[in-house]
């Protein structure tokens, strides 16, 4: 509805504010992580990538909660990295919690599709074979971050994941462009601005010592 690039940025957005005060409270595993210029100014420019990624035709049709959802999905993809991090400290293995991630996903997919197979009846399955990686995919993700959130933080973890998600969401978006959403060249200024908000925040001059 709002195209690859937008969806990614608001919830690029979302996932670094979160990281920042989920690391400021020592939520994470790594401990209390203050809060530098860098760092602030770098979230900030994240969150002005997500104000430009809504200009241009379509996005002032698109409703406002459509637009809040990627928001709050980045922040809570912040907080289950951080949760996950902890998990792996406690247990001392990330696999433990890719497992808890994946076993309780998969019990509410299948309480959902158990809801919509009795209502709507048997759904018809896509032929696509490359439609069904992404939960391959996401084992990876989660075993990854699970294990270097506690070496990296909650915010740098999440920023390192931002350069290739958003280069790729302008990527697909270029090749199967969405019902709405920025232009192209919009959706691109956008990865731009978030992608120097990335480097700002994770620079080392601006580390406190």
């Amino acid at each position: 509805a709002i195209g690859v690039a937008a969806f990614t940025v608001g919830v690029v957005a979302g996932q670094t504010v979160n990281g920042v005060v989920l690391d400021r409270v020592g939520y994470g595993p790594a401990g209390v992580v203050g809060v530098t210029i860098g760092r602030l100014a770098g979230a900030l420019l994240v969150v002005a990538a997500v104000v430009v990624s809504l200009v241009g035709e379509g996005a002032a049709s698109v409703p406002v909660w459509l637009l809040v959802l990627p928001l709050l999905a980045g922040a809570g993809i912040a907080w289950q990295q951080a949760t996950n991090g902890r998990l792996r400290n406690e247990v001392g293995s990330p696999l433990t919690a890719t497992l808890v991630n994946f076993a309780g996903g998969t019990a509410l997919l299948a309480a959902a599709a158990a809801v919509e197979l009795a209502i709507a009846g048997p759904p018809q399955l896509p032929s696509e074979p490359w439609l069904y990686v992404g939960g391959a995919i996401g084992v990876v993700y989660i075993f990854l971050s699970a294990a270097l959130v506690r070496h990296t933080g909650v915010l740098q973890l999440g920023l390192g994941s931002v350069v290739g998600l958003l280069g790729a969401s302008v990527v697909i978006d270029a090749l199967f462009p969405g019902h709405a959403g920025p232009p192209i060249e919009v959706a691109l200024i956008a990865v731009v601005v978030a992608v120097v908000g990335v480097v700002v925040a994770t620079v080392p001059r601006w580390r406190r010592r």
